[in-house]
């Protein structure tokens, strides 16, 4: 789709030479979004860097350029980037979105949670900021808001599966062991937007969910 977006904006270059620049931009960036959909995420942040040049107010390449980075694992560049995209568009949710979860995975959760607390009052239909935001809850401890955030969400998108694995951590925590267990089972068989390392700690949670439940058994059968 970007890939033939880019290709059109180029044939309007060459029909109207004198087109505004700022449909150049969306050119670059099309091209950026083409190479990141390739994974070829070196190549994309310099598509990005172009469309800025040529519109410096456009909030979507700032925010595509910090997903490049994130991608890169450039975590200060990917949170400057945000934090542009977030000042030219003070109304949009996604630089919020993806500022927050920035400073959740570097460990700032009190910014983490302003941040995606933003995003989820600036889009209450954006299913994702508020996952993102029990997740940063569960990491901070703050298990009774982000349990009560986790019903509301799975009452709403019932296939959540960040916010199932999130009940399941707080299940676990408060020694609920069974619904721990059935709950991280339900978030690792559903999509969830976290990193592969996260994924691993949800599925070591469960294991050892599951075997502190096998201990409690056998001592009530002694």
């Amino acid at each position: 789709m970007f890939r033939e977006a880019a290709e059109a904006f180029q044939l309007l270059k060459i029909v109207s030479p004198n087109a505004d620049p700022t449909l150049e931009a969306k050119m670059k960036f099309c091209e950026g979004k083409a190479l990141s959909d390739n994974r070829q995420y070196l190549d994309a942040v310099e598509r990005f860097k172009s469309a800025i040049q040529l519109d410096s107010r456009a909030a979507y390449a700032y925010s595509a350029l910090g997903q490049a980075y994130r991608e890169l694992r450039k975590n200060d560049q990917a949170l400057e980037a945000f934090k542009y995209a977030a000042q030219l568009a003070p109304s949009w949710a996604l630089p919020q979105l993806q500022l927050g979860i920035v400073y959740r995975d570097s460990g700032s959760l009190i910014q983490a949670k302003e941040a995606l607390g933003n995003a989820a009052r600036l889009d209450p239909t954006y299913p994702q900021a508020r996952e993102q935001l029990m997740f940063a809850l569960v990491l901070n401890r703050e298990f009774w808001d982000a349990e009560r955030l986790g019903d509301e969400i799975i009452s709403k998108f019932p296939n959540s599966g960040l916010a199932h694995l999130c009940l399941g951590r707080i299940y676990e925590e408060s020694g609920r062991r069974e619904m721990a267990a059935e709950a991280y089972r339900k978030g690792l068989d559903l999509p969830a937007d976290i990193t592969p390392e996260q994924r691993a700690d949800f599925t070591t949670w469960l294991e050892n969910s599951l075997k502190k439940g096998k201990k409690k058994k056998g001592k009530k059968q002694i």
